[in-house]
């Protein structure tokens, strides 16, 4: 979990295909073969993200105005430079598109994450 943005995903394929081997040692090929298949999408992806600390300044604001104008510095308010940081509080995404196990050429045996 990060301060500043933590994530949720869950990933469906929309095929009965397996999730593809990618054998490659280098981002340029990975991004080849993604862009080759860019028009057929095999997989959905959902994500949702919250942003703990600029919440918890949104929090401060609505909740405790009275401390919140408190913690004033100078002209610089401490909640608002210690919690900014995305503009949303939350995010929800749908990704459509591939997703693949990247093997190394080395190390066929190995697979070194997804992409």
């Amino acid at each position: 979990m990060d301060a500043y943005y933590t994530a949720f995903n869950v990933s469906r394929s929309i095929t009965d295909e397996p999730i593809a081997k990618l054998v490659s040692d280098g981002e340029r090929a990975t991004d080849w073969w993604l862009f080759t298949h860019l028009l057929q999408p095999r997989d959905i992806l959902v994500e949702a993200s919250v942003n703990p600390l600029p919440v918890g300044g949104w929090a401060t604001r609505k909740w405790a105005p009275g401390f919140y104008e408190d913690a004033t510095f100078r002209s610089t308010n401490l909640v608002q430079a210690l919690t900014q940081g995305f503009p949303e509080p939350w995010a929800v995404s749908v990704f459509f598109g591939n997703v693949v196990n990247l093997v190394s050429a080395t190390d066929s045996n190995k697979t070194n994450g997804m992409g």
